[in-house]
């Protein structure tokens, strides 16, 4: 099988810009040390006085702010908080543990041509219309201990920007037979080198420009310089899989309006992947939507965008409006900077080299990557499908007079041309932190029997225009809160280009399957469609199906079709609900009790109760004509949660003990080579388990057996000597409450 990438754009220089890299520096007379308090006295009090009360020693002032003062405390006297919060001179009082202050940006002299990473309007893009990645960098992710596997026709391992953060045992070239290194062979094998650039080029190390994960980890498979088997795309896309945490794909089928399938291999890589990959937690798939858009291509006739497994990503240019390349499609997730409008993409070339010309939705692709790897730093046990909910969550409306958009039956903003929006890097970190898993998904595959009727034939004959519609309806009784949704149709015809295919939910959300075109191509038999447009929907309902021809002349049947839904069970109330809210919000309304409701049902608007017990319908409820209402005695039960414990993830920046916050959590110095210690502070009485994890999870090492301890600030010294450099977790679980902060450990 042959793949194709996608094409660069024409050399733009975009202005340049200067910018200052700043810091923030403590004005400290001494180093600090863990009995060391800063106090803030009232006005006119002295600190000699205080420090004489306290038995504790002046370090002195700090740097010029008034009635702010250093004291040291003997190690023996550990009630310096409790008393110091009994004494009425001292206003404030706050531990002092040490953090590590980091730079705003990076110092990469060509990061102010990054627009993708903060558009100011330089080259002539519009303001904001970029992925949001400063704000991310401010919240202090940067990639660490998470490894993108960029997928592509070589990466150039030696290059300044990529040499550092490159994995060579996480590498393999399936194209040459080098073994190991991915590198590129000839001059053509220039696509991967820039794509790796944009997700993960080393930041502030003073040279050249800057990836979205800029120390994340880097490795690379060289795939698509040449032919491969069916085989060999498998083992590339599950090659070490649990060390590869992101599969980043800028290729696929040829971007001509074809219908193409991935090959059963692949599929199942991808499954496989998804399912066991990172340790359990799931490989995240991302994929170019592909350049096909004036060949009237769409993401759903590529059989790897449309897969459940895979994030399809668009493209925009720095105007804000989608790139005149990127293909439409029910299938795609969320929409990335690229090229288009006057400036393309910034980033690494081969032969140590740069570009200010890379685009296409190959530049978007490993733009999201490198947004995931920020979510995964700042959340590493989030799931494949943890990630794609916050994905969704997090995108933004750009372009917003584009007719495209509609609302789904929840609210989400939907558009075929950019998916949920535009990627936000910051939102989507912000998400992560204190994201609770989802619940395991469920799959419900639906027959909608043999149709074997005739396609009303178009009255299109040089333009597409549709003729009468075939339609069929599947109803669904389970109730799913949807994810993906799938379609398989066998239709046969002798210009299956010219056939559209709709799919309409019961919360009435249209999905553009297949839109006709003037391209003569076979039929097919079992092609799957899939949208992401009804997340967040009730499955429950009828799914309407329409089926129909834009031109004369050409004649085809349709055959047979099948729904298959994918999504986590509703949950279900345990007690009585009161639903008397005007008008009453379409959805499905289930519980073990019973319902009571005395609110209205507008037009247009679908709404089922299930109850256990009974349902009241009181004075004052009714529906109205044009809406739809059934009611039910019907138990249900509330789904098994195999999630997670909640979860309150911490930032990077690191907090003070001294915060309104039940359980804190810090670790200093960090990052730490021999020795790091462990700080907490309990607000009340509690048993807590402490562990060590690497960054997949997996537990390295109990700090502390779960043991009751007494309310206020404890200290662990864990022993870092002999663990390898690299990111770890300490997590501190208390039953209720979990709080989780990083720790580098350096050599």
């Amino acid at each position: 099988m042959l793949f194709t990438c996608c094409p660069r754009k024409a050399n733009v220089l975009p202005a340049l810009f200067l910018f200052t890299c700043f810091c923030v520096q403590a004005q400290l007379p001494v180093p600090l040390s863990p009995r060391e308090w800063a106090v803030q006295l009232k006005p006119g009090e002295s600190i000699e006085v205080v420090s004489e009360q306290l038995h504790a020693t002046v370090v002195g002032p700090i740097g010029a702010l008034k009635d702010y003062y250093l004291l040291s405390f003997p190690p023996q006297q550990t009630n310096a908080d409790q008393m110091m919060g009994q004494n009425s001179l001292i206003r404030w009082r706050q531990l002092q543990l040490p953090r590590q202050l980091t730079p705003k940006l990076p110092d990469d002299p060509r990061v102010p041509e990054q627009w993708h990473l903060n558009n100011t309007g330089q080259g002539g893009g519009i303001p904001g219309a970029d992925a949001n990645v400063f704000a991310a960098w401010d919240q202090g992710y940067s990639g660490r201990g998470i490894q993108i596997c960029i997928v592509d026709d070589g990466l150039e391992k030696d290059h300044p920007e990529l040499s550092p953060n490159f994995v060579l045992s996480d590498s393999w070239d399936f194209n040459s037979g080098n073994g190991n290194d991915p590198s590129p062979v000839t001059g053509l094998d220039s696509h991967g080198t820039p794509c790796a650039g944009v997700a993960g080029a080393k930041g502030d190390n003073g040279i050249g420009v800057a990836g979205v994960a800029y120390d994340v980890n880097l490795s690379g498979i060289r795939l698509i310089a040449g032919p491969v088997t069916p085989a060999t795309e498998a083992m590339a896309l599950t090659f070490h899989n649990d060390n590869n945490h992101i599969y980043s794909n800028s290729w696929g089928p040829s971007d001509n309006g074809t219908y193409q399938a991935a090959e059963t291999l692949a599929r199942e890589a991808l499954r496989e992947g998804a399912t066991n990959g990172r340790n359990g937690l799931g490989n995240v798939y991302v994929w170019a939507a592909g350049n096909g858009r004036r060949k009237e291509d769409n993401t759903n006739y590529d059989g790897y965008v449309n897969s459940i497994y895979t994030i399809g990503v668009g493209a925009f240019a720095d105007d804000g409006i989608y790139s005149y390349y990127s293909e439409p499609g029910a299938s795609m997730l969320v929409s990335a900077p690229s090229s288009g409008g006057n400036s393309s993409i910034t980033t690494t070339y081969i032969l140590n080299g740069y570009t200010n010309g890379f685009g296409g939705t190959s530049a978007a692709t490993p733009l999201v990557a490198g947004v995931v790897a920020l979510m995964l730093e700042a959340n590493p046990l989030l799931t494949w499908r943890d990630v794609q909910h916050i994905l969704v969550e997090s995108a933004v409306v750009i372009d917003s007079t584009d007719i495209d958009w509609a609302t789904n039956g929840v609210g989400q903003e939907i558009n075929h041309s950019y998916g949920f929006g535009a990627v936000d890097a910051a939102a989507a970190v912000s998400l992560a932190a204190a994201w609770e898993n989802v619940v395991p998904a469920s799959t419900d595959t639906l027959s909608g029997g043999n149709v074997n009727e005739s396609i009303p034939d178009g009255a299109g004959t040089t333009e597409i225009a549709y003729g009468d519609s075939l339609s069929r309806i599947i109803h669904v009784d389970r109730d799913l809160t949807l994810e993906h949704v799938e379609l398989k149709v066998n239709i046969t015809h002798s210009a299956i280009a010219q056939v559209r295919v709709r799919l309409i939910s019961p919360m009435g959300t249209e999905s553009v399957l297949a839109e006709g075109r003037i391209v003569d191509s076979s039929g097919f038999t079992g092609w799957t469609f899939m949208t992401v447009r009804n997340w967040g929907e009730n499955s429950a309902g009828d799914w309407t199906i329409l089926i129909d021809d834009g031109l004369a002349g050409e004649q085809g049947t349709w055959e047979d079709v099948q729904l298959i839904l994918h999504g986590t069970d509703n949950a279900c109330a345990v007690s009585d609900l009161n639903i008397d809210e005007d008008p009453v919000m379409g959805g499905i309304y289930r519980t073990n009790a019973g319902i009571t409701s005395s609110g209205t049902i507008p037009a247009n608007s679908e709404v089922a109760f299930r109850a256990g017990t009974q349902i009241v319908l009181s004075p004052g409820f009714q529906a109205v004509a044009g809406s739809k209402f059934t009611a039910k005695i019907d138990a249900c039960s509330p789904p098994i949660s195999q999630s997670k414990e909640p979860r309150e993830v911490l930032e990077v920046k690191s907090t003070d003990l001294m915060s309104s916050e039940i359980m804190k959590l810090q670790v200093y110095p960090n990052p730490a080579q021999n020795v790091a210690t462990v700080a907490y502070d309990l607000e009340q009485d509690a048993e807590v388990t402490i562990e060590l994890l690497d960054m997949q999870g997996r537990r390295m090492q109990l700090v502390q057996s779960l043991v009751l301890q007494p309310a206020g600030i404890h200290q662990l010294w864990l022993d870092t000597d002999g663990l390898p450099a690299g990111m770890y977790l300490i997590r501190m679980y208390d039953g209720k409450i979990m709080k989780m902060e990083r720790l580098v450990v350096e050599r």
